[in-house]
């Protein structure tokens, strides 16, 4: 384990205990797949470039601050409805999803991540608490486009990070650098990380503020890597008000994955009518 994320360990916060049992999983051999997803890669950062607005949609039926937000159904029945909710995200308009692969905390999985592969050519990210190139393989294996890393597990050991990042671009993978505040940011700047995504929820205290992405954004460093904001958003309104800063892509979940109409919420969400498509 790295300096950094030793140190979060012993600090009482929830990014810290979501490293130690993750670490646990890697060792039990949660991340060993061997079966492989064949696809032709697709850039989300080359997405985010082209479309005037991007919405990345996010498969995730449990958080530590909500809960359950969406019902699973049965393993028989589990594949259909990772396949169904796949194509009512692209129906409405989603350029990219984001599959939680965390079984902790989030109840995602490594099958979901299958699936959904199976089912779409979106831009897919595998969304987890990564602190291991075993996991970046699995992700790779199972046919993700990008994974995500988070600047805060990594605070002391900026070689750690660098090495996965590195990892990950030998295996065609992308990589979102998520960050939470101007110094994590700065650093990304600088990184070889090809999306930086801002968190508006820090992972420590789990506390939601939009201004994060304003505070960030205001501190006067440029960047040309594309940008994505992360969490909290429930309306257009949101949405409108951030891309008001700049920003033109969004990852939403809990809010699309609590809507009975799937298709709908993302095309509100989007901005777009129902006969309009973002086309990755």
């Amino acid at each position: 384990m790295s300096p950094g994320l030793r140190n979060l360990k012993e600090m009482n916060d929830f990014i810290g205990k979501l490293a130690g049992e993750v670490e646990e999983l890697i060792e039990t051999g949660y991340y060993d797949v061997r079966s492989t997803r064949a696809h032709k890669p697709s850039s989300l950062a080359h997405v985010i470039e082209r479309l005037e607005q991007t919405l990345v949609t996010e498969l995730k039926f449990s958080s530590p601050t909500q809960g359950v937000i969406r019902s699973k159904e049965d393993e028989v029945k589990g594949n259909d409805q990772i396949t169904s909710l796949v194509s009512e995200m692209e129906d409405g308009g989603a350029s990219g999803i984001s599959v939680l692969t965390q079984p902790l905390h989030f109840d995602g999985s490594l099958e979901n991540l299958k699936t959904a592969r199976a089912h779409t050519r979106l831009p897919l990210l595998m969304k987890d608490i990564i602190i291991d190139e075993r996991q970046i393989d699995a992700g790779a294996t199972l046919g993700a486009d990008l994974v995500l890393l988070i600047s805060r597990l990594f605070s002391g050991s900026e070689s750690s990070l660098n090495d996965l990042i590195d990892h990950a671009h030998s295996r065609n993978l992308e990589v979102l650098l998520e960050v939470n505040n101007v110094k994590e940011y700065a650093a990304a700047v600088d990184s070889e990380a090809d999306i930086i995504g801002i968190n508006n929820r820090d992972l420590g205290s789990l506390q939601l503020d939009f201004d994060t992405t304003r505070r960030i954004l205001s501190s006067g460093i440029r960047s040309r890597k594309p940008l994505i904001s992360e969490s909290g958003f429930l309306e257009r309104k949101q949405i409108e008000e951030i891309a008001q800063l700049g920003v033109r892509a969004f990852l939403v979940g809990t809010s699309i994955m609590k809507s009975k109409d799937i298709a709908a919420k993302v095309r509100e969400l989007s901005g777009i009518s129902s006969g309009e498509r973002s086309v990755a």
